[in-house]
């Protein structure tokens, strides 16, 4: 594979999964503005043992290249709609020259087509390194859907609490949204960011924390 082809699609699908470009952790993020707060004892970025000694970044892209051929050769309305939309949308963020993006565009193209038939050694390694992060790690949580596998293997490479994963995998549960939305804007009060996925439980603990100081 060309070499800066592969940085420019590394590049797009991080950008498309987690809207960033490289590897960047809101949990490390959010135990570093508490600290800087003065709360040096509440505990919401966890480091987790990786498959194969992998850095995280390198766990990251990993998981968002299998995911992405996946999803882009075993789905034909998924690679319809990221060669039609999700393309178009993202891909300005990685090549600013116009001509370029047309040949790019074209790469993706002739890459997936050219994937379609390792689609199942992309989600026998994804199964892989899944078991093997669950093995490594026997306080995550294990997926009860097919969702919840990317879900886990993204907020463990993250370093969310394994609580926190498991209220993120049981989101589409019913829930309490108006009491949620109470807890994060009381953290916004407090100018506490990057909360997205932390569980009630855990934003209440981390309030009565706060109200220490």
């Amino acid at each position: 594979m060309n070499k800066d082809y592969q940085m420019n699609l590394i590049n797009l699908v991080t950008r498309m999964n987690y809207g960033h470009e490289g590897w960047q952790s809101s949990a490390e993020d959010l135990q570093n503005d508490l600290s800087k707060k003065g709360v040096n004892d509440f505990k919401v970025y966890h480091r987790y043992k990786l498959p194969d000694d992998m850095s995280p970044v390198s766990y990251m892209v990993k998981n968002a290249l299998n995911w992405f051929y996946i999803n882009m050769c075993g789905d034909e309305f998924l690679r319809r709609e990221f060669i039609d939309n999700w393309f178009d949308l993202v891909v300005k963020f990685v090549i600013k020259d116009e001509k370029q993006v047309a040949v790019f565009k074209q790469q993706i193209i002739d890459d997936i087509e050219s994937k379609k038939p390792d689609v199942a050694k992309y989600k026998n390694e994804v199964m892989r390194d899944y078991n093997l992060l669950l093995k490594l790690n026997p306080e995550l949580p294990h997926a009860k859907k097919d969702g919840d596998i990317s879900a886990i293997m993204d907020g463990a490479v993250f370093g969310f609490a394994p609580n926190d994963i498991k209220y993120f995998c049981e989101m589409d549960r019913p829930r309490n949204r108006d009491q949620e939305r109470r807890l994060y804007k009381k953290l916004r009060k407090r100018k506490v960011y990057n909360t997205y996925i932390l569980a009630p439980e855990t934003v209440k603990s981390l309030i009565s924390r706060l109200r220490e100081l």
